[in-house]
C-alpha cells in the first residue's frame, strides 16, 4: 500500500470514527430516555393507579358496610366483600414491585392496619346477616380507627411515589442536559475535523500537482532553466517530483552537449570549406604552371608538399567532426531514454491517482451509510414520542379516575398532573434529540460533499499529470528528429573521410612521379586534373555538412538552457 493512499485512508478512517461515536452516543441517549420512560411507567405510574384503586375501593367498602346497618340491607355486604377480595389482588400486584425501605416500611403499615379493618368488616358482616344491627354499628365505630391510619398510610404511599417521579424527572432532565451538550461538541469538533482534513488533503495533493505542471509546460515549450520543484511530500507525489527534478537536469544536460557539439561541428565545417577552397586554389596554380613543370620541377614538388599537408589537417579536422557528431548521436539517444523514463514515471502516477479516486469513492459510501443510520435513530426517536403520547394519555385517564374518587383522588390527581407533565417534557426531549439528528444528518451531508470535493481535486490532478504526460511525448518526438538529423551528419562525415584518404593517396602518387622524371609531365597534369575535381567534391561535401550542422544548431535552439 502506497504511502498517500495510507494518508487518505488514515484521515478518512479518523472521521468515521468521530462518526460512530457520534452514533453510540446518540444511541446511549436514548437508551437512557427509553429506560427513564419505563422506570416511570413501572415505578410511579402503575403504582400510582393501583393506590388509587385501593382507596377507591376501601372507601367504597366502608361506604357499604354504613350503608348495609343503617339501611339493614345485609346484600349490600356482599359488594363489600367483593371490594376487600379486589383490593387484596391490587395489594398482592403492588407489593411485587420495587420498593424503597421507607416505601415499605410504610406499605408494611398499610398492610397491618388494613388486616385489623377487614377483620372488623368480616365480623361486622356476619353480625348484619345474622340481624345484629347494633353491635354491627358499634363494630363499625371500632373499625373507623384502623380504616383512617390505613388511608393516611396510602396518602403517604402517594407522596413516596410522588417523590420517586420528581426523582426520574430530575434524573432524565440531567441526563438529557448532559447528552445534549456532548452530542453538540461531538457534532461540532466532527465537522470541523472533517473539514480540516479535506482542506489539507487538497492543498497536499493538488499544490504540488500544480507544481509539476507548470514546470512542464516550460519544459514544453523549451524552458530548460526551470528551478528545481521543491516539495517536502515524503510519498509518491515527492518521487514524482525529484524525479522530474533529475530528468529535467538530464534533459538540460544533454542538449546543452548537443548545442555545443553542433556550434563545434558547424566550426568545423566552415575550416573543412575554407580548407577546400585553399586546396582548389592551390590545384589551379599547378594546373597552370604545368608547363613550367620541367624548368621548375623542385618547385613544383614542394607545391604538391604543401598541398598534402593541407589535405591532411582537412581529414584531421573531418575525423574531429565525425567524433563530435557520434557523441551528439549518444547524447541524444540518452536524452530519448531518459524522457521515456520520466513518461513512464507520469503514467505511474495517474494510476496511483486512479487508487486514491477509488478510495475517496468508498470512504464517501461509508459516510452515506452513517447517514442512513442517522435517519434510522431518527426513526427510534419517533418511537419515544408514541410512548410519550401514550403516557400522557394514561395520565389523562388517571386524572379522570381522580376526579372520580372526589376528595380522595385529589393527591393521585396531582401525581397524574406530574406525570402529563412528565410526559409532555419528554416529548418534547425527543423532538429536539430528533431536530439534533436531523442537524447530524446535515453534518453528514456536508462531509459527503467534502469528500466528492476531494474526489474532483483527484481527478484533476490526473488531468494534470495526464497533460505532464503529453509534454513528454512532445519531447521525445523533438529529440527522436534531432537524433536523426545527427546520424544523417555522421554518415556524411564517414563519405568526406574516405574522400580525403583518396586524394591524400592521389598527391603521393603525384609527389613521386614528380621526384622520379620531370618526363612525366602530362600524366601529373592529369593527376591535377583529377585533384581539382576531387578537391571541388569535398567542397561541396564540406557545405552540406556545414548546412547539416546549422539545421542541428537551429534544432536544439528552441531549448532555453
Amino acid at each position: 500500500m502506497s504511502k498517500l493512499t495510507k494518508k487518505l485512508l488514515l484521515s478518512y478512517f479518523i472521521i468515521v470514527v468521530m462518526m460512530a461515536g457520534l452514533g453510540v452516543t446518540a444511541v446511549s441517549t436514548l437508551s437512557s430516555v427509553n429506560e427513564n420512560g419505563i422506570s416511570m411507567h413501572e415505578d410511579s405510574v402503575v403504582p400510582l393507579s393501583q393506590i388509587a384503586e385501593i382507596a377507591k375501593y376501601s372507601e367504597n367498602t366502608r361506604v357499604q358496610m354504613v350503608t348495609a346497618g343503617n339501611t339493614k340491607d345485609p346484600a349490600l355486604t356482599t359488594i363489600a366483600e367483593e371490594n376487600i377480595a379486589y383490593i387484596s389482588e391490587l395489594i398482592s400486584e403492588y407489593e411485587k414491585g420495587s420498593m424503597k425501605p421507607i416505601e415499605r416500611k410504610k406499605f408494611d403499615e398499610f398492610q397491618t392496619n388494613w388486616t385489623l379493618f377487614t377483620d372488623r368488616v368480616e365480623k361486622n358482616i356476619s353480625l348484619i346477616r345474622n340481624g345484629e344491627y347494633e353491635e354491627a354499628n358499634e363494630g363499625l365505630k371500632l373499625g373507623r380507627e384502623p380504616f383512617s391510619l390505613a388511608s393516611e398510610n396510602l396518602k403517604e404511599l402517594i407522596v413516596i411515589k410522588k417523590q420517586v417521579a420528581e426523582d426520574l424527572v430530575n434524573q432524565s432532565e440531567k441526563e438529557y442536559t448532559q447528552s445534549r451538550i456532548t452530542l453538540l461538541i461531538i457534532v461540532l469538533f466532527a465537522v470541523v475535523l472533517a473539514i480540516g482534513i479535506g482542506l489539507f488533503e487538497g492543498k497536499m495533493i493538488a499544490q504540488p500537482l500544480k507544481k509539476i505542471s507548470e514546470i512542464a509546460s516550460k519544459i514544453a515549450n523549451g524552458d530548460l532553466t526551470c528551478e528545481a520543484i521543491q516539495i517536502k511530500n515524503k510519498d509518491e507525489i515527492g518521487d514524482l517530483a525529484r524525479s522530474f527534478n533529475e530528468m529535467n537536469e538530464s534533459l538540460r544536460k544533454v542538449v546543452s552537449t548537443v548545442y555545443q557539439s553542433s556550434k563545434e561541428l558547424s566550426a568545423f565545417s566552415e575550416e573543412m570549406a575554407a580548407s577546400s577552397e585553399q586546396v582548389a586554389a592551390s590545384a589551379t596554380e599547378v594546373s597552370v604552371s604545368m608547363n613550367q613543370v620541367a624548368e621548375n620541377t623542385e618547385k613544383g614538388n614542394q607545391s604538391v608538399m604543401d598541398v598534402t599537408k593541407v589535405l591532411l589537417e582537412l581529414s584531421s579536422l573531418i575525423q574531429i567532426a565525425k567524433r563530435k557528431a557520434s557523441s551528439a548521436l549518444l547524447n541524444s539517444k540518452s536524452t530519448y531514454e531518459t524522457a521515456s523514463e520520466g513518461k513512464e514515471i507520469v503514467n505511474e502516477s495517474i494510476h496511483k491517482m486512479e487508487t486514491i479516486k477509488r478510495r475517496t469513492i468508498e470512504t464517501e459510501g461509508l459516510i452515506q451509510r452513517l447517514d442512513q443510520y442517522s435517519i434510522e435513530i431518527g426513526h427510534i426517536t419517533q418511537m419515544i414520542t408514541n410512548i410519550a403520547d401514550q403516557t400522557n394519555l394514561l395520565a389523562l385517564n388517571a386524572s379522570i379516575e381522580a376526579a372520580r374518587a372526589g376528595d380522595q383522588g385529589r393527591g393521585f390527581a396531582v401525581v397524574a398532573e406530574e406525570v402529563r407533565k412528565l410526559a409532555e417534557q419528554s416529548n418534547d426531549g425527543a423532538h429536539q434529540v430528533g431536530e439534533l439528528v436531523r442537524k447530524i444528518s446535515g453534518s453528514t451531508g456536508e462531509a459527503v460533499k467534502t469528500m466528492q470535493q476531494n474526489r474532483m481535486e483527484v481527478e484533476q490532478g490526473v488531468g494534470i499529470v495526464a497533460s505532464a504526460g503529453h509534454a513528454l511525448d512532445r519531447i521525445l518526438s523533438a529529440v527522436s528528429v534531432t537524433s536523426k538529423e545527427v546520424d544523417g551528419i555522421t554518415d556524411v562525415t564517414d563519405e568526406e573521410v574516405a574522400s580525403s584518404e583518396k586524394i591524400v593517396s592521389l598527391i603521393d602518387e603525384l609527389s613521386t612521379v614528380m621526384e622520379n622524371t620531370t618526363a612525366k609531365t602530362e600524366e601529373v597534369s592529369i593527376a591535377t586534373e583529377e585533384s581539382t575535381a576531387a578537391i571541388e567534391t569535398l567542397s561541396g561535401s564540406a557545405e552540406e555538412v556545414c548546412a547539416m550542422a546549422m539545421e542541428l544548431k537551429t534544432s536544439v535552439q528552441i531549448f532555453k538552457i
